[in-house]
């Protein structure tokens, strides 16, 4: 495994099987793992904000999906190398397939109530081996400590945490230190295409590296902001920094 650092934050070249491996170890021990995709708007965040989680020696943090993985190739191929691209969406099916072998409990934040009922039903009917011991909406109005207290009395083996790109990430900042689980994962929207609330693209779309365009067209509005004006001013923010080290 490799590190690259783009903008502020280090990203792991690792890949899919090293992942799993890495988080099955962490099940069996009980050691402590926040595994983090990191896509563009992370990264963006990070430019301008801290986190103790990003930095922190338990923290694993990955590139993911076509926009990053282009940027690395662009940029950085020198230190990328042969690096095959991560998608975060693939890597949480895995591990779920993981989860359920291993009979794991797992504590679930999500961002609406509709999503996690749809998750635990599905949880229930495809992985029942996995042991569904609590869910929150992190967008209702809970306190952080209450959060916290409700995640420590249930003993559980895994944290996900789908709550989008940073809001996700700031939430499991204020968590990390606190809670009792060792395996913390952001999972984003995942918990929308699992529950089958939101369709992923055809699998030859996705290996034209095109699933981004697809989730345009299913929602222009929302995303147009993120792709066609958030990505290029992150694109231009890495070439800036690229000559400030040149």
């Amino acid at each position: 495994m490799k590190n690259i650092r783009i903008l502020n934050t280090t990203l792991a070249l690792i890949d899919e099987n090293s992942i799993l491996s890495k988080i099955n170890k962490s099940i069996q021990k009980r050691e402590i793992i926040n595994l983090i995709y990191c896509d563009f708007r992370l990264l963006l965040y990070l430019q301008k904000n801290s986190l103790t989680l990003i930095e922190h020696p338990h923290t694993l943090i990955y590139p993911d999906s076509t926009g990053v993985f282009l940027i690395l190739k662009l940029f950085y191929r020198p230190l990328s190398g042969n690096f095959e691209k991560l998608v975060s969406t693939d890597i949480h099916y895995q591990l779920l397939n993981l989860f359920e072998r291993e009979e794991v409990k797992i504590f679930v934040i999500g961002y609406n109530e509709k999503t996690l009922k749809k998750i635990v039903v599905k949880l229930q009917e495809e992985k029942p081996r996995i042991k569904m011991v609590g869910s929150i909406n992190g967008y209702k109005n809970i306190s952080v400590k209450k959060i916290i207290e409700t995640i420590n009395k249930n003993d559980c083996d895994i944290l996900l945490i789908g709550m989008g790109v940073p809001k996700q990430e700031i939430f499991l900042n204020e968590l990390h230190e606190k809670i009792n689980i060792p395996v913390r994962l952001t999972v984003g929207a995942f918990f929308q295409f699992y529950s089958g609330l939101s369709s992923r693209a055809p699998i030859w779309i996705r290996k034209l590296n095109m699933e981004w365009l697809f989730r345009f067209f299913n929602e222009p509005f929302r995303l147009f902001s993120r792709y066609f004006i958030e990505y290029p001013k992150f694109v231009v923010k890495v070439i800036i920094d690229k000559i400030k080290l040149c």
